[in-house]
């Protein structure tokens, strides 16, 4: 408030919120005025006010703080509380990881290493000089064939049946075939009826396709030769042959003829004969009257002794002047039936080995010696397998072990990272609650008193697994690999003399025995396996 002089009176000012007028103007104010029940001087009045006023401005201050500084305290306990039971908890971890790495020591396979050694040794001895022998004769068949297919100039594989037995079989299907159909056409004029004509067909089906196949097999390939005088007597032996096949069908063909003839003759001897023609009654009565005979007599009848060789030399007269000359149709079918099947059959001696002669036969000769040697292998490594297969197993035993051992650390090492990050977001999570929780307090607190009051909370980080313990299961893992790698050479040596004999005997054996008297002294050079796998 100021005061102005205007027009000699006074203004006051009470634009203010302090009155600065003279005591005697305001007068004493209504609340100025405190009850008191002892009377004292006012400066010690106003004294004693603002000491309780700020007493209990203090007393309002600490009721309002003590509570959230209690649940602070209280929350930062539990904090700690989980923290050491979460530490607790991974040493027990951490203490069964160590219980476990003392079962992880890579084992010793000294003594297995060394009775596998002595035994490959041992198999190189006993198998070694016949797998020699037999890959040298493998040697020697393949550098035969090798150099008749550069003679030759031969680029292609050997073409010839997989087994001997479907070519015979195919000519025996033939000489059966052959059999049946000639031996119905025989059976018509034998004395013995089908039985004789089967088996008279037989013995020519024989005749005819045993030549046929023989010429195929033997005489055609030599048509394939590059020499001019040996095509030129290949060429001499098929026409021979052709001659020899013609020669058999004609044959059959003229002896049916002569068996039909005589047959016929058989039968019209047999008949009676009159002098003067009767009535047609009188013919029917006398055929009727006719005794019958058996076949014994018409056997004695079929052809008579007087007149048997005069009638077979006559045969064989036609056969040689006109051998051409088929009287009947059954003869030249039977002809025509030999024919075919001579063909067949000399197809199938033509296929039943490989056209350029002797390239099969070399062929065949290799593929024995390869198995032969192949059936060496198979033994000796058998026998190797079977010699070393005790040593080899403890091997495997004690690398499986191993193996195990270091799985179940690697799952506990996983189980302790797994189980420390679970605690880790736990105590984490608890720290933000209570932070939280002790936000919404502070808010409150403020609604009633000045100021602020900030708490802050903390958890630890869990100790993580030590560095030692991740370091020994690198080592021990590739410790592992390392002596599975050793035994796996191992194994891979004992073979290695189904290769090196092939090279030469000697020098395997020579290091076989050499290696053996090594093994067998007290003091070995090798050295432990995993030690050196270390």
């Amino acid at each position: 408030m100021s005061i102005h002089e205007l027009n000699g009176e006074r203004v006051i000012d009470r634009s203010g919120d302090i009155d600065q007028r003279p005591p005697d103007e305001i007068g004493p104010p209504a609340n100025s005025v405190v009850p008191s029940r002892r009377e004292s001087h006012p400066a010690c009045l106003v004294a004693d006010l603002q000491q309780d006023t700020a007493i209990m401005r203090a007393a309002m201050v600490q009721a309002s703080v003590d509570p959230v500084a209690e649940r602070v305290e209280r929350l930062q306990a539990e904090i700690d509380a989980a923290f050491v039971s979460s530490a607790n908890r991974l040493s027990t971890l951490s203490e069964s990881i160590a219980a476990q790495e003392k079962k992880c020591v890579a084992p010793s396979l000294h003594d297995e290493m060394r009775a596998a050694r002595l035994a490959r040794q041992s198999v190189v001895i006993e198998s070694g000089p016949e797998l020699a022998e037999r890959l040298s004769e493998e040697r020697s068949r393949l550098a035969d064939l090798a150099a008749f297919k550069a003679r030759y100039r031969i680029a292609r594989e050997p073409h010839y049946a997989a087994s001997p037995v479907l070519g015979l079989g195919v000519l025996c299907a033939l000489v059966i075939a052959e059999t049946t159909v000639n031996g119905i056409l025989f059976a018509g004029t034998s004395e013995q009826g089908l039985f004789g004509g089967w088996l008279e067909a037989l013995v020519l089906a024989i005749a005819n396709a045993g030549a046929a196949f023989l010429i195929g097999y033997f005489a055609l390939p030599q048509l394939n030769r590059r020499s001019f005088v040996a095509k030129a007597g290949a060429c001499v032996f098929v026409l021979a042959g052709i001659a020899v096949i013609f020669a058999i069908n004609l044959f059959g063909a003229h002896y049916r003829d002569f068996r039909e003839r005589a047959f016929n003759d058989a039968i019209a001897t047999s008949r009676p004969t009159t002098k003067s023609a009767a009535p047609a009654g009188a013919v029917r009565q006398g055929l009727a009257a006719l005794p019958v005979r058996s076949a014994s007599e018409m056997k004695d009848a079929a052809l008579p002794a007087s007149g048997s060789k005069s009638t077979e030399a006559d045969a064989l007269r036609r056969l040689v002047e006109n051998p051409f000359r088929i009287e009947g149709f059954s003869s030249l079918f039977l002809l025509i039936i030999g024919l075919c099947a001579a063909l067949i059959a000399a197809a199938d001696g033509y296929k039943f080995d490989d056209p350029i002669p002797g390239y099969g036969r070399r062929h065949r000769s290799y593929r024995r010696a390869r198995a032969a040697t192949a059936a060496t292998l198979r033994r000796a490594m058998h026998r190797a397998r079977g010699s070393s297969s005790g040593a080899f197993q403890a091997l495997d035993r004690k690398l499986d072990r191993q193996a195990t051992a270091l799985a179940e650390l690697s799952s506990r090492h996983d189980a302790f990272a797994a189980e420390r990050r679970r605690l880790q977001a736990d105590l984490d999570d608890a720290v933000r609650r209570a932070e939280a929780e002790i936000e919404s307090l502070e808010r409150l607190s403020r609604r009633s008193v000045r100021g602020s009051f900030v708490y802050a909370l903390a958890a630890k980080q869990l100790p993580p697994l030590d560095a030692d313990r991740g370091k020994f299961l690198e080592t021990q893992e590739k410790n592992l690999k390392a002596l599975q790698q050793a035994v796996q050479g191992e194994k891979d040596e004992s073979f290695r003399f189904l290769d090196s004999a092939a090279d030469g005997f000697e020098g395997v054996l020579a290091e076989a025995v050499r290696a053996s008297f090594d093994s067998a002294q007290p003091s070995g050079q090798g050295g432990n396996v995993e030690a050196t796998a270390c």
